[in-house]
């Protein structure tokens, strides 16, 4: 188990909250991730398209196709 505070420093240590959720309802988690601090890597669901094309932050890939959603998280990462 790890408490609260350890798992928030593992969490912006990694600076990327990757999804590849097909159908998220609200895409709680994605808002909750980029509340922390993280960057998005997420699948093109509905939900996620809609805030992210709010947001100033992260981007969409098709993780239907590995090499393009690995590559896209190696994108964000590389800009951090």
């Amino acid at each position: 188990a790890v408490d609260r505070e350890a798992l928030a420093r593992l969490a912006l240590r990694s600076g990327v909250f990757v999804s590849a959720s097909a159908y998220e309802g609200f895409g709680m988690a994605l808002v909750e991730a980029m509340g922390a601090g993280l960057v998005p890597v997420a699948h093109p669901n509905a939900s996620f398209q809609e805030l992210l094309a709010e947001a100033d932050v992260g981007s969409l890939a098709d993780f239907s196709d590995p090499v393009t959603a690995a590559n896209a998280v190696a994108t964000v990462r590389q800009t951090m």
